[in-house]
């Protein structure tokens, strides 16, 4: 992407989850390449699959948020 900057400081990337750990690796190996210095937090909406190990194992912080629904996820990233 043009004018992207060579450093990525102060980024957080928010990750929702559900089920998703077919993709989940991957979208976290695809984002530290491209944001390396980013801080990454997958929101884990109640997953019943391996998705929070699979995050967890892949080194970024896992959070989980018991009640479903985006708008309960979203109110949780915000307020820690």
């Amino acid at each position: 992407m043009p004018n992207m900057p060579t450093e990525n400081p102060n980024i957080a990337v928010i990750i929702p989850c559900y089920q998703e750990e077919q993709t989940i690796g991957r979208v976290i190996a695809d984002f530290r390449r491209v944001l390396p210095r980013a801080e990454i937090y997958v929101y884990d909406n109640n997953c019943t699959d391996a998705t929070a190990r699979i995050a967890r194992e892949s080194g970024v912080q896992v959070r989980r948020e018991k009640r479903q629904g985006k708008a309960l996820w979203w109110q949780a990233c915000l307020t820690r």
